[in-house]
């Protein structure tokens, strides 16, 4: 049986900031359907990392390949294309628009992406009800709980199918029920939708549910080491 065709492969990238060596030859590999944790200091440069993956920083050297793709020799327009239909991301803040609602909040990278509004519109819906979000369809930001803007945000970021969904610090700002919860989502995502997950964390509790675990230190990363 041939193995699937890895989702991410990045292979000795470097990241500098001025004279700051944030990544030093960092390499990793994500599978289809796998759940891969970066832990490690403040600073260490997950989140560099995180954002070279999602394409939202360009590395300074190394190699970088999405999907089969060879990302550094893709002009910028087709990267954003393969970003907005192959990705999704969840952040620590939810970034949700205040102006809009839940579904209207959900529906925008569809939007964005070309698709009809009405077709965008029961996508949303759908994805909401399936994260239990049914009753605050019609809700503003601010007339929701934390846990449940979280969940808004993670319904946005799977709007268009997408075959990775890189998360930072998701949990950042949620109770520990909260956070148990979006630890389950995640775990069910990945195991009935198909999807990969790359999540940043401080948070051990996250170690339950990786496939594997690295850490990220002064730039480096490490497999299966935590601090």
């Amino acid at each position: 049986m041939t193995e699937a065709r890895p989702i991410v492969v990045a292979e000795d990238i470097h990241k500098y900031y001025g004279d700051l060596h944030v990544l030093k030859g960092v390499s990793l590999t994500v599978h289809p359907q796998e759940i891969i944790i970066l832990m490690g200091p403040s600073g260490a440069g997950k989140s560099t990392l995180l954002q070279i993956i999602g394409t939202l920083e360009r590395p300074d050297a190394g190699k970088l390949f999405l999907f089969g793709n060879d990302v550094m020799a893709m002009k910028q327009n087709a990267i954003a294309k393969l970003r907005n239909q192959k990705m999704g991301f969840v952040f620590q803040f939810h970034y949700l628009l205040p102006e809009f609602n839940a579904l209207e909040n959900v529906m925008l990278p569809a939007l964005i992406g070309g698709e009809n509004e009405d077709v965008a519109k029961e996508r949303a819906r759908q994805l909401l009800e399936r994260l239990n979000l049914g009753h605050r369809i019609e809700h503003y930001p601010d007339q929701m709980s934390g846990g449940e803007q979280q969940r808004v945000a993670v319904a946005r970021a799977l709007i268009n199918n997408p075959e990775l969904l890189l998360a930072d610090e998701p949990t950042g700002n949620l109770d520990v029920r909260q956070t148990h919860l979006m630890m389950d989502l995640f775990q069910q995502l990945c195991k009935e939708e198909g999807y990969s997950l790359v999540i940043v964390t401080h948070n051990p509790e996250f170690r339950k549910i990786a496939d594997r675990l690295y850490t990220i230190i002064d730039g480096q990363i490490l497999e299966g080491y935590h601090l």
